[in-house]
C-alpha cells in the first residue's frame, strides 16, 4: 500500500500506526491502481489524535478530516461510530467505506461542484468495477453493497 498511496509513507514517519488512522476520499483510488491521489485525506482514531494532530497539521498534501459532516450525513456521527462501524480492512490499513467516497461524488455532481472531474472519477471508477468485480480488493470493499452509488450516476 506504501507504494500505492502518495503521502503515506511522510505519515508512517511520524510513528503513526496502521491502526490508528483511516484513509478517506481519493485514497481509495490510489489503493484500488485506479490512478494517484493528489492529497491524502485521512482520520485519526480519537485515542491518538491529541498525539499526532500538530504533526499531522504541518505535513504537506495530507488533509485531517475531523468528525467529517459529509460522513454525519450518511449516518456516521463522528470519528468514533467511524472507526467502530464503516472501516474497511486493506492488507493492514483502514479506509473509510468506499460508499462514503462514492456518495460525496454524488453530491457534488447533484450541488454542481467539480462537477467533469467527478464524473472522470465515477468513470474511472465505474470501468474498474465492470473489469476487476472479482478481484481480491472488490471482494473486500463488498462490491455488491458499493457497486449501485456508483451505477446511480450512469442511469
Amino acid at each position: 500500500m506504501e507504494n500505492r498511496i502518495q503521502y503515506l509513507p511522510n505519515l508512517l514517519q511520524l510513528g503513526i500506526t496502521p491502526n490508528q488512522f483511516c484513509f478517506a476520499q481519493s485514497a481509495w483510488l490510489a489503493a484500488l491502481g485506479i490512478r494517484h491521489n493528489s492529497d491524502l485525506d485521512i482520520v485519526l482514531h480519537p485515542s491518538v489524535f491529541n498525539q499526532y494532530k500538530s504533526k499531522i497539521d504541518k505535513l504537506k498534501n495530507v488533509d485531517l478530516k475531523i468528525n467529517s459532516k459529509k460522513f454525519q450525513e450518511l449516518g456516521c456521527m463522528d470519528d468514533t461510530q467511524l472507526f467502530d462501524q464503516y472501516i474497511t480492512q486493506i492488507d493492514g490499513f483502514l479506509f473509510s467505506n468506499l460508499s462514503f467516497y462514492v456518495n460525496l461524488l454524488n453530491n457534488r455532481l447533484k450541488q454542481n461542484i467539480k462537477v467533469e472531474k467527478t464524473k472522470q472519477i465515477l468513470e474511472l471508477l465505474n470501468n474498474y468495477f465492470k473489469e476487476y468485480k472479482d478481484d481480491y480488493l472488490i471482494t473486500k470493499v463488498k462490491f455488491d453493497e458499493i457497486k449501485q452509488d456508483v451505477y446511480s450516476y450512469f442511469m
